[in-house]
């Protein structure tokens, strides 16, 4: 029984019950040392009698082992790694260094995390209770993390214990809190009764009590520190009592009644207690020259020995251990634990090698970086960057030194710390004169800028570019294209160009390498050269789709839409999508599904848009990379806009605009795009103008002259045209002609013309309308095409040709329910009901009643795949898909595959 801890006991019964009935979860205890939080975990492990138990604890001395808690955790279930799909087997093996080392993606890992316990809660409700988790290395975390957000369908439940405001690992995020304060008066007093094994008296009581503070390792050491006559009040207590639950004031006492060999003794498990007595104690015997130096801290009840394991009977006294002894004295600890590990803990003798050293040691720096090579192998990239840190210290010369120093700072951003990383970027500038590392390192410190949305000064980066150039070419090439994608986010190329030009002239004008190439044909066609930007980017894409290089495919993939090549736009970036899910990329999974979503958005493929829009938010959400979840966020206000979800989008538009820190340019006409999209569909046409008028102002003033880039200048027009603004719409149509024709741009002709269609006599707006209609016969864009097919509809209406009209408008009323356009259907609809047409009852759309991941998973099954095969693909479950498909059979009304394949085909065919 846990005195006073009733509500939180109730708390994890739920979540427990939840997850016996299959809807798993996750808590974050949270609390100071002593507080009650690996008592709560040992009493909800004792009631779980129903479920499979899975426990880790961290331990403060080995967070650079990468893994190393999620083996503890998983160690009971690992026979069921061979039944995982293979990549998932390959990818936990090679975490737990079963297999040879290869290069590993972290989430890898975490998928494979997901399938084990879901596989092994098939069989049982299983619980996972983790303790210490500020102390358990980053990588398993980062697994835990992904895992507990993805067992919503899973008997599986996840308990974590954790320290509040300790800043020593990055805690689970996303999953609900459950604090432990201070016990109140009568719990404390129940637990020191239980302590004593009487009732004490008052004034003992209250002064243990005051001392105490609500903490129930405090209250029961402070009891175990008071002797008998002074607990029956027949002695005054010894002044002074720790108060306010200084615990580690306790253990202190304790530890100096020790003899020193005991101390030293203790020590050497303090910095490494995950070792088995078979290393620890020859060890302790190597320091103290006693093999029974244990024995007193035994009797005492500091150490719990059994034939497997020492460990301390609580954290702090571990804690307390190490921060009371000498630096000296640790380094002769760790020497010790490090000569007595065995051949294959290389990894744990290098750490402690290492920490042993007294100074620079070449030979321990070298072993240590070949450690940080298997920890980046296994995608631990914090371990890695710690290795290389800790290398770099113990490297006997300047460039070893800047050079494990640099590869500290790469793996540091790879693992989420990007200040640290730029604090390494700068140590490597102060140490190393080589220009080669030092272009390097200014190349990583422009992407980390860049990464975190405050790019840097593009005047830096010249002169960067400048001092490596006569070395070597391509890093002056890659330095320069930094600004050009800085500049290009804040929407302005024309200031870009200048770069753009000089990277690709250093790189003799190919398409290779292609982190330069890429970004040239970007800011090239952004800026309207769009002769020179077709050619590279076709260039370009040839060369990405030969080597599936992810990154250039993503960003090349928009470029191409820009050129009105849209099926080319959606084959590179289905391509780069399905290679970052196959490799477990979720950082550029989220930025290839942005673009895939804006590509199938101007191909009028909205509810393949909104899949992945959505799951890119989701993805980008999870990553808590506040860049890239605004841009993943102003992707799905654009769909929205056009599929009519006016509340979601304003609220999504609204997201990035306070998003800190503030969003790019770019992301800033995202909004207004989408608001003045869903405006002008819903007939508020200032409200269009008003959104719209400063988004193409910043783009001309910036010198983006490309007007598919954001498609914004058309939308404008039209709503200044029915505002009665004739000129100012005249003007924009004339700048869209004029871009358009020499260009032979086909989409930006459309628009033009229908613009010009709305503007246009009584006598001449059918030729203009026929003209934009011919223009779209070579341009996939149907919802442009239906826009257009409504403008001509309205005006034929107003001159009375009701007839005409009525073909027009229902073919646009049409293609906008087939694609679920929401408000411009209504539009249409409203329209041919002032003709005279009598509708038929709508028919919903079955798509329509599925929640985009509930959409996304019907589709893939309809195509055939499995719910393993899905769940791989997802990174979730097979039970998460089978949940779904449930769901989704009972709101389709089918009960097969067949019947689901069958459903959402007509319902494609519908909108082809």
């Amino acid at each position: 029984m846990l005195p006073g801890r009733d509500a939180e006991r109730a708390r994890i019964d739920r979540l427990l019950a939840s997850a016996r009935a299959g809807s798993g979860g996750g808590l974050l205890v949270l609390g100071e040392p002593g507080i009650g939080k690996t008592a709560l975990l040992d009493d909800t492990a004792a009631r779980a009698d129903s479920f499979r138990v899975l426990r880790a604890t961290g331990v403060e001395l080995e967070t650079e082992l990468a893994y190393s808690g999620l083996f503890e955790l998983l160690r009971p279930v690992a026979a069921g790694v061979a039944d995982l799909p293979p990549r998932q087997e390959a990818a936990l093996r090679t975490a737990f260094a079963e297999t040879p080392v290869r290069e590993l993606d972290g989430f890898a890992v975490a998928a494979a995390v997901l399938t084990l316990l879901s596989e092994a809660a098939a069989v049982r409700p299983v619980l996972c209770l983790i303790d210490d988790t500020q102390w358990i290395d980053a990588a398993s975390v980062a697994a835990l993390a992904f895992t507990v957000r993805r067992v919503e369908s899973e008997r599986v439940a996840m308990v974590f214990a954790a320290r509040e405001q300790d800043g020593t690992s990055d805690l689970p995020r996303g999953i609900p809190a459950l604090p432990l304060p201070g016990l109140d008066g009568a719990a404390a007093r129940e637990v020191l009764t239980a302590q004593a094994g009487q009732e004490l008296p008052g004034p003992v009581a209250s002064a243990l009590l005051r001392a105490g503070g609500g903490n129930p390792l405090a209250l029961r050491e402070l009891v175990g520190s008071v002797g008998p006559e002074e607990l029956r009040g027949r002695a005054p207590l010894a002044e002074p009592l720790p108060v306010g639950g200084e615990i580690a004031g306790i253990y202190r006492r304790k530890l100096a009644a020790l003899p020193a060999t005991t101390r030293a003794a203790l020590l050497v498990l303090a910095v490494s207690e995950r070792a088995g007595p078979e290393q620890l104690l020859p060890a302790i015997t190597a320091l103290t020259g006693d093999p029974s130096a244990l024995d007193p801290a035994e009797r005492d009840g500091l150490v719990r020995t059994t034939p497997s394991a020492l460990t301390f009977r609580h954290p702090v006294l571990r804690s307390v251990v190490h921060q009371e002894a000498t630096l000296s004295e640790r380094k002769s600890a760790h020497r010790c634990v490090a000569a007595n590990l065995p051949a294959g803990q290389a990894e744990m003798r290098a750490w402690h090698a290492a920490l042993a050293a007294p100074g620079p040691d070449e030979t321990v720096a070298a072993e240590l970086a070949r450690t940080a090579d298997l920890a980046r192998a296994r995608g631990g990239r914090w371990a890695e960057s710690r290795a290389f840190e800790l290398a770099a210290r113990l490297s006997t010369d300047a460039e070893p030194r800047a050079e494990r120093t640099y590869l500290a700072a790469v793996a540091a951003f790879r693992a989420g710390r990007h200040s640290i990383a730029e604090q390494y970027l700068e140590a490597v500038l102060a140490l190393t004169t080589d220009p080669l590392l030092r272009a390097d390192a200014e190349h990583e410190r422009a992407r980390i800028s860049l990464w975190r949305g405050r790019p840097e000064p593009p005047e830096r980066l010249q002169r960067a570019a400048d001092r490596v150039a006569a070395y070597d070419v391509e890093r002056a090439a890659k330095l320069l294209a930094y600004p050009v994608v800085g500049l290009g986010a804040s929407c302005r190329p024309a200031a870009a160009l200048p770069y753009a030009r000089r990277a690709w002239e250093l790189i003799g004008r190919r398409a290779q390498p292609l982190v330069v190439s890429f970004k040239v044909a970007y800011i090239l066609v952004m800026a309207g050269e769009t002769v020179d930007g077709a050619q590279l980017t076709a260039a370009a894409t040839e060369v990405a789709e030969g080597t599936d290089d992810v990154t250039a495919l993503a960003m090349l993939g928009p470029v191409l839409g820009w050129l009105d090549r849209s099926a080319d736009a959606e084959r590179v970036l289905s391509r780069a999508v399905e290679l970052c899910r196959a490799d477990g990329d979720l950082w550029m999974l989220t930025n290839a599904l942005t673009n895939a979503a804006e590509a199938s958005r101007r191909a009028g493929r909205l509810d393949q848009a909104l899949v992945q829009a959505d799951e890119a938010r989701a993805l980008a959400e999870q990553l808590d990379e506040p860049v890239q979840l605004a841009t993943a966020v102003a992707g799905l206000a654009r769909v929205e806009a056009d599929l009519g979800r006016g509340i979601d989008c304003r609220a999504h538009a609204e997201q990035v605009r306070r998003a800190d820190p503030q969003p790019a340019a770019e992301l800033e006409v995202t909004c207004a795009a989408a608001l003045g999209t869903l405006a002008l569909a819903s007939g508020r046409y200032q409200d269009a103008v008003d959104e719209l008028a400063p988004a193409v102002d910043s783009l001309a003033d910036g010198g983006v002259t490309e007007p598919r880039t954001f498609a914004v200048e058309g939308d404008l027009a039209e709503a200044l045209a029915r505002c009665g603004q004739v000129e100012e719409a005249m003007r924009l149509v004339e700048r869209l002609e004029a871009y358009g024709r020499p260009r032979k741009a086909a989409s930006v002709l459309a628009v033009a013309a229908r613009c010009r269609g709305l503007l246009a006599s009584d006598g001449e707006f059918e030729a203009c309308f026929g003209d934009a209609l011919a223009a779209y016969g070579s341009v996939d864009a149907p919802l442009e095409q239906a826009r257009t097919l409504l403008c001509l509809g309205e005006r034929l209406r107003r001159q009375g040709r009701r007839s005409a009209a009525r073909d027009h408008l229902r073919t646009a009323w049409t293609m906008f329910e087939q694609r679920g356009a929401a408000y411009w259907a209504d539009r249409a609809r409203s329209e041919l009901r002032l003709t005279g047409e009598t509708l038929q009852r709508r028919t919903d759309d079955p798509r329509r009643q599925l929640t985009p991941q509930e959409l996304q998973i019907a589709l893939l099954v309809a195509d055939g795949a499995r719910n393993t095969d899905v769940a791989i693909s997802l990174f979730v479950s097979p039970k998460t898909v089978e949940a779904h498909l449930t769901r989704v059979y009972r709101k389709l009304g089918v009960a097969s595959r067949t019947q689901l394949a069958a459903q959402l085909a007509h319902a494609a065919q519908r909108q082809a």
